[in-house]
């Protein structure tokens, strides 16, 4: 099974994770919702009177909005083109247009950016449906391995499911208190979002679940509460094993999947970002079986670079002298090639003795 790097490239390596003023983490998710907010703060200083016009009614609506609103809000057909043309606006699907534009590139933020604008026109065009799934992960800022090639929704209230004019439609109760918003859409909850990943794909759910307690968007009982509530649904086990094994320590996503990996293959329980002091100097390692004195670092696509790389080395080499010995896992490692790494974890855990 091919394993997909997950998007966006600011989710690919360690999240550099500072605390705010609230003493809430700043990861990720957060720079995802404030990129927004400037958008917003930026599009009222812009000079621009169709912008002027339709920013209070598209900033309730995900900076979208209906042809049919733009005339009504006096924007004429010839200024809408005028204002495609140029990269002010973009047409997100037919009849609906953002009034914030793209660079047009194919860079993973930007291919999320385009997939939240068209998420929010989904909803637009459908207002008894909620976005979810995948697409609500996106509007929240959570990982997910791949973008969905259409928007996911959810009807509310439930009418039977399916594909149809480019989006997903899924059948489910939906309780108003899992519903939320993002700039007006109607969206999942983070808690029902992340549950009903994990019901779909247990990867992408763990990788969710952590970034979401990692930031502080929801709580292991809020979770736990959404779960409960989805007793006898198709893949309700996955969300419970997911439920418990989600962990805030986690500070990537190839972090989460080498954990669900690791809980899958029977292998027992490593500690998570532990400080070992050696000669010292302090080093944090993701995994720690401790009485084994066996590490296991996460190594993502671009963790090393330059002096970091030798700093790196330097960093093993003062490990394996006290004693314990590196192991590592890059994303190859995961799918298929995940057997293998699992031998060779289960061979040093057996052979080394217990201290």
């Amino acid at each position: 099974m091919r394993v997909e790097i997950p998007e966006p490239d600011w989710f690919l390596d360690n999240v550099l994770a500072t605390a705010g003023r609230d003493r809430r983490v700043l990861g990720p998710a957060s720079d995802w919702q404030r990129s927004w907010r400037e958008e917003f703060s930026r599009l009222q200083i812009v000079r621009d009177g169709a912008t002027e016009t339709v920013l209070p009614l598209a900033a309730t609506q995900g900076y979208v909005l209906s042809r049919a609103q733009a005339m009504a809000a006096g924007v004429p057909p010839s200024t809408v083109r005028r204002l495609v043309r140029r990269g002010s606006w973009q047409r997100v699907r037919y009849g609906v247009l953002a009034i914030v534009g793209t660079d047009g590139g194919s860079g993973l933020i930007e291919q999320r950016r385009r997939h939240a604008l068209d998420a929010a026109a989904g909803a637009l065009i459908r207002p008894d449906h909620v976005v979810s799934a995948r697409s609500a992960a996106v509007l929240h800022g959570l990982p997910v391995r791949r973008l969905p090639e259409s928007a996911e929704l959810t009807a509310r209230p439930v009418r039977s499911g399916g594909r149809t004019a480019a989006l997903l439609v899924r059948e489910a109760a939906l309780p108003a208190r899992q519903v939320t918003d993002w700039f007006g859409v109607p969206t999942t909850s983070v808690a029902r979002t992340v549950a009903d990943l994990s019901r779909h794909d247990p990867r992408d759910g763990v990788m969710a679940a952590d970034a979401a307690l990692r930031e502080s968007l929801t709580t292991r009982r809020e979770l736990s509460g959404v779960i409960d509530g989805c007793a006898g649904w198709p893949g309700v086990r996955s969300a419970r094993l997911i439920r418990d094994l989600a962990d805030p320590r986690a500070e990537s996503p190839l972090e989460s999947l080498v954990r669900l990996e690791i809980r899958t293959s029977q292998l027992p329980p490593p500690d998570l970002q532990v400080e070992i002091r050696v000669a010292g100097r302090t080093y944090r390692v993701d995994f720690l079986w401790r009485r084994q004195r066996l590490v296991l670092e996460a190594d993502g696509r671009g963790k090393y670079t330059g002096d970091e790389l030798w700093a790196e080395k330097r960093r093993e080499l003062a490990l394996t002298r006290a004693g314990y010995r590196v192991e590592r896992v890059v994303w190859a490692d995961l799918g298929r090639g995940w057997p293998a790494v699992a031998a060779r974890l289960r061979s040093v855990l057996a052979a080394s003795p217990p201290r």
